[in-house]
């Protein structure tokens, strides 16, 4: 994102969607950025901090949950505020996240989540969109650069129109792909300051129900404007043999392998413009549903009475893509499935990711590698390639900090049979900080025999 900051507008960029994003939040004028890093969101917050800014804050913070209560506070005194963090991280921060759809938000607090569709560097693949339903809050799904650009700064204004934080919702390929960016004039906002109300903030009871009240009306103004939504567009096409419903890169998909296909292109997807979608289905014979990757939209289309397909004829897992796309609708229109070419298979010697050469953690592995019946409790991090060969080092890796929790009931659930083996934990210093001392303390206190 060089010289960004000095570039006068209008100008045209070559950006990935990160560095998007990152633009996006500073010229929106925001005061307070924190992230916890994690692919494939960790470029937004490098890009903010590597050409400091003045008036804006930036931090990693030590786990997710703190980088959002860092930006509420933010927001709380009025300024602009933005966290970022990968999919499994908001699992993290929903403690917080669930509290904060009830109080609201005062400055524009914006939330980027970058789900790692097909894995590439996650133990799991879950689909982000459903907290923007869990906490009733409007949800952006930028397609390439300039959306990411557009809709994460559109983001701010969505967040104080309707005082609650909105939700970016981003993929790995959208995060990591360039493209051009075309960026608007920057703003300053000064933060309005803290204004104490004790029934907003202080979530005790009697002052949570009527804010959860309040939150359900908002929902219906927030349905209101997504039917209005400039995000949400009707793109005309003259086949009107089947149409498609699409979010995020999945419309890139759908315009490259059906040009002539009418699409209802989903910016902002929660609320979901229904009123937009029944026209779609009723100009066409047959609706399908194109999305990464859980069946939220469409399943959300069929309660509300529209007759769709979408993961019967697509794959529920996995990066769509066109190759993929062209039988599907080809089987479901009664058509020829075409044979796609394939590059001839290279017989190449596999080479899985491996340690860094001098990675100091080598040594530590060649040891537990030599050691026998032992158990060992691994964790997320690099590290996390212990598990591999040729050290097989690693008999468990779940979530951060897990390696503790995970050590302590293998040691006190036991029996005769493992009596006579160890337990140890493996964890780095950073996933420590994040969720690991907790577990730690719960392994002395109980006095675990854990190493």
């Amino acid at each position: 994102m060089s010289a960004v900051s000095t570039a006068p507008a209008p100008v045209r960029l070559f950006l990935s969607g990160n560095e998007a994003v990152a633009l996006a939040v500073r010229d929106a004028g925001c005061r307070v950025a924190a992230a916890y890093p994690g692919t494939p969101s960790t470029e937004i917050l490098e890009a903010l901090a590597r050409e400091p800014h003045p008036g804006l804050y930036t931090e990693w913070s030590v786990n997710e949950k703190v980088s959002l209560e860092v930006a509420l506070g933010a927001s709380m005194v009025g300024a602009r505020a933005f966290c970022a963090m990968k999919h499994v991280g908001l699992n993290v921060a929903a403690d917080a996240l669930m509290t904060i759809t009830v109080t609201g938000s005062e400055g524009g607090l914006v939330i980027a989540v970058a789900d790692d569709v097909g894995m590439s560097s996650s133990q799991n693949e879950q689909d982000s969109r459903y907290w923007g339903r869990f906490a009733h809050l409007p949800l952006l799904e930028p397609a390439d650069a300039q959306e990411s650009y557009d809709m994460a700064r559109a983001a701010f204004d969505l967040s104080e129109r309707f005082s609650c934080p909105v939700i970016v919702r981003l993929t790995t390929r959208v995060c990591h792909v360039k493209g051009r960016v075309i960026p608007g004039t920057p703003e300053r906002h000064e933060p309005r300051g803290f204004v104490k109300d004790p029934r907003r903030w202080v979530m005790v009871p009697g002052n949570a129900k009527p804010r959860v009240s309040s939150m359900y009306e908002r929902d219906l103004a927030l349905r209101a404007a997504s039917e209005a939504s400039p995000f949400n567009r009707m793109v005309e096409g003259s086949d009107r043999r089947i149409g498609f419903v699409t979010s995020g890169p999945a419309f890139m998909h759908v315009r490259e392998s059906f040009p002539d296909a009418p699409v209802l292109k989903l910016g902002q997807s929660h609320p979901l413009p229904l009123a937009q979608a029944r026209a779609l289905a009723a100009r066409v014979d047959q609706l399908l549903v194109v999305e990464e990757t859980e069946p939220l939209l469409e399943t959300e289309l069929r309660a509300a009475g529209i007759a769709c397909r979408g993961k019967d004829v697509l794959p529920p897992t996995g990066e769509l893509s066109p190759d993929v796309l062209k039988p599907a609708v080809a089987r479901l229109l009664g058509e020829p499935v075409a044979e796609l070419p394939h590059a001839p298979l290279q017989l190449l010697f596999p080479r899985p990711p491996t340690m860094c050469v001098a990675c100091p953690h080598l040594g530590i592995y060649y040891t537990l590698a030599q050691v026998r019946n032992v158990a060992i409790s691994g964790d997320i991090g690099c590290y996390t390639l212990g598990a591999g060969q040729p050290w097989n080092a690693l008999d468990s890796c779940i979530s951060m900090g897990a390696s503790m929790g995970v050590a302590l009931g293998m040691d006190k659930g036991r029996g005769e049979i493992d009596a006579k083996r160890s337990v140890v934990a493996v964890i780095g210093d950073s996933t420590f900080m994040h969720m690991g001392m907790q577990g730690l303390l719960d392994i002395t206190w109980n006095r675990g025999n854990v190493t």
